[in-house]
């Protein structure tokens, strides 16, 4: 089922592999990272200073990562925060784009 909020993947069948075409959530990613590292994210969000609720929304793509968010990340787990930054760019873009009401006809430059 494709998610009403993130349309780029399948919420059920999620492929880390596949990145040609659609962009990932930073929080996916990360849910992947902490899963592979065998971190819980409840103890990750205790260590950050972060509210459960909101940490879990982000890494379930419902959220979004913000800079100081993921430089604590980075602080705690080695991850880079510029990875996270520029796929959560890429991601807020890609919605972006796919929303008809951000869009406007090209202009004429004489």
């Amino acid at each position: 089922m494709t998610s009403r909020l993130n349309p780029y993947w399948d919420d059920e069948e999620l492929d880390l592999s596949q990145g040609d075409g659609f962009a990932l959530h930073a929080g996916i990613v990360l849910k992947s990272v902490l899963a592979d590292r065998d971190i819980k994210p409840a103890v990750l969000a205790r260590h950050l200073g972060v509210p459960h609720s909101g940490f879990y929304n982000m890494l379930n793509g419902k959220r979004a990562i913000t800079a100081p968010l993921a430089s604590k990340i980075e602080d705690a787990i080695g991850y880079p925060a510029e990875t996270l930054m520029t796929m959560m760019a890429r991601h807020d873009l890609a919605v972006a784009r796919a929303d008809k009401a951000n869009h406007v006809e090209a202009m004429e430059i004489a």
